[in-house]
């Protein structure tokens, strides 16, 4: 289990960057329902329609159940307690990782890892034949009591509450990693991406190629085809060390690879106790 023992920083220039792609709770929520869609667990309604609500509520202990109104959620809480209290890790993993997907301050992480992990800055067609396949997990949100317990051979606490993270990222073959459809969207993707920047050459100089992600909690996948943006682009060629700030150590630097950049995702998303990113659950 990884242990962050440091916090990250980085230059006022790109904080200034990822500030702007930093997004609120609701503004997760409204994009994660245009993406993967939304309803009332107990009477169906949808966030659009007619008779759509004015908001859907998520459950506060699983984060992922989401009701109209309180009343349906009382109503639904004897049919949905068993789900809320014991569902699987991978499951729960999965969902949640729907949120990561449609988090663009999150996601540029991904991004740069792409342009380095797959050396896009000189070699953009190698986003053609490979794809990044993101394995996602769920861990204990108190890092220390986890280790504490394990340290005294005890048993975690149930009611403790878990935070995503990403375990691995493996660089994989398309053909071999995806399926017919993923290919599909990448495709699709690939030709939107090269209309705007025909039509718009100037605004979108620097963009990188299509990648495609594949998430996976080990059981199901979800694949995202993700254009790779300029300023991902640029930090992954210049490579410069990322600076990170220790109590014990001070100010300091470390090199920007694919394991660094890693920990500064999980990393941001640990460190996220309010629970903005919406990826956290009991």
């Amino acid at each position: 289990m990884p242990i962050a023992i440091a916090n990250f920083t980085l230059p006022e220039s790109d904080k200034e960057s990822k500030a702007k792609l930093l997004p609120s709770s609701a503004e997760i929520q409204e994009k994660y329902r245009a993406t993967f869609g939304g309803a009332c667990l107990a009477c169906g309604k949808t966030a659009e329609g007619n008779d759509a609500p004015e908001e859907l509520k998520i459950c506060s202990g699983c984060h992922l159940a989401e009701y109209c109104s309180q009343q349906c959620q009382v109503s639904h809480w004897p049919s949905h307690k068993p789900a809320c209290r014991d569902a699987p890790t991978p499951d729960i993993g999965l969902n949640l990782g729907k949120r990561l997907i449609v988090n663009e301050y999150l996601m540029f992480e991904l991004k740069t890892y792409a342009a380095l992990a797959l050396d896009l800055s000189t070699t953009p067609s190698n986003a053609l034949h490979t794809c990044l396949v993101v394995t996602l997990t769920m861990r204990d949100a108190d890092a220390m009591a986890a280790l504490k317990a394990m340290l005294n051979r005890q048993e975690r606490d149930p009611r403790g509450e878990r935070v995503l993270q990403v375990a691995t990222i493996e660089k994989l073959p398309l053909e071999l990693a995806t399926t017919p459809a993923m290919r599909s969207s990448f495709e699709t993707a690939r030709r939107n991406l090269a209309n705007a920047v025909a039509a718009h050459p100037s605004r979108l100089a620097g963009m990188g190629p299509v990648v495609m992600f594949v998430f996976t909690d080990g059981t199901n996948s979800i694949g995202v085809p993700s254009a790779i943006d300029p300023h991902a682009m640029q930090l992954a060629s210049e490579r410069k060390p990322i600076p990170m700030q220790s109590a014990m150590m001070g100010v300091y630097t470390i090199p920007m690879d694919e394991k660094s950049i890693l920990e500064t995702l999980n990393n941001e998303i640990r460190i996220d106790k309010k629970n903005r990113f919406l990826l956290r659950s009991k």
